[in-house]
């Protein structure tokens, strides 16, 4: 019975790229014992995407940003997973290095669309124009922002960049996008909490108040900050 690095070289004979990245990919996730949901989790390359690139359809043609995080996982070459390279005869079957993140592609929401975010998303998918990535690991509710106006100033400037997390737990001191009642776009406020009050303030020592909210009431918290990006150059 042929090993495992046997196997992968036989595969370098087959003419068709589309199908030598097809046979490689799946022998090395039945090494590792992983399935495309769980590849997927690790790297960040969709699940239909890895569907796709296991089939071995000809008209799959996958760019490097899908592949460099696959072949990270696996510990190897981009040119070993494409087939154009066999694998090293030193390696060991199975070996993978989990949580390998890629780079994931959110949507960047207006202020409007963010405050819409939670009870109507799929509305406002539908609407999405801009895109931003993050390198940091995020759930698929998590959407981009950018600070509007000055009330956070010096700490997050006009046109700082914000990651926000619907399913980040609140803690005390965090930055948060809240929706009150009887607004059509949310505030991005720092939340500040003693024991069961919660309050939000501004940075800016211009605007000087602390007001204290009542949760799920009148005011809805639609994500925390998990990521701030502030360019001084343009």
């Amino acid at each position: 019975m042929k090993n495992h690095n046997e196997k992968i070289v036989s595969i370098l004979a087959t003419k068709n790229p589309a199908k030598r990245l097809s046979e490689v990919l799946n022998q090395l996730m039945t090494e590792c014992d992983v399935d495309g949901v769980r590849l997927s989790k690790n790297t960040g390359v969709p699940v239909t995407t890895i569907n796709r690139l296991r089939k071995g359809d000809p008209a799959n043609n996958p760019t490097l940003t899908t592949l460099v995080p696959l072949a990270e996982f696996f510990m190897i070459t981009v040119s070993q997973l494409i087939g154009d390279t066999p694998l090293s005869t030193s390696r060991m079957g199975g070996e993978h290095k989990p949580n390998v993140m890629a780079w994931k592609s959110i949507p960047h929401l207006t202020w409007a669309q963010a405050g819409q975010w939670l009870d109507h998303k799929e509305i406002v998918e539908s609407e999405i124009h801009k895109w931003t990535a993050t390198d940091i690991a995020i759930s698929d509710h998590a959407f981009a922002m950018t600070m509007e106006g000055d009330s956070m100033y010096p700490r997050f400037p006009e046109g700082t960049l914000f990651i926000i997390e619907p399913a980040q737990q609140v803690s005390n001191r965090d930055f948060v996008v809240i929706l009150p009642s009887n607004h059509s776009k949310p505030l991005f406020k720092q939340v500040l909490i003693d024991g069961s009050d919660y309050y939000i303030k501004s940075l800016n020592k211009d605007f000087k108040e602390i007001k204290k909210i009542l949760l799920n009431e009148n005011h809805k918290i639609i994500g925390v900050m998990v990521q701030a990006r502030t360019e001084f150059k343009r």
